[in-house]
């Protein structure tokens, strides 16, 4: 039971997260900026939507794996 809920407790997070994942790509570019990191930034920048699309991808598929592996157990 307690392995549910903590995959539920995730599964919820990560829903939350979804609209948010462009300003945490902003404040990922913001972090390689202050590191110096500038070709890395500047990647991330040229291609913002595509990565916020590979994120957003990225956090269905665990959702769907973890509302699998709720109704499973």
């Amino acid at each position: 039971m307690e392995l549910r809920v903590f995959l539920f407790v995730i599964a919820v997070l990560l829903i939350v997260l979804i609209p948010i994942a462009p300003k945490m790509l902003k404040v990922r570019i913001a972090v390689f900026r202050k590191l110096k990191w500038n070709s890395l930034a500047d990647f991330h920048e040229k291609h913002f939507d595509q990565l916020v699309i590979v994120a957003r991808t990225i956090m269905v598929l665990v959702i769907a794996i973890l509302v699998f592996l709720i109704l499973l157990g």
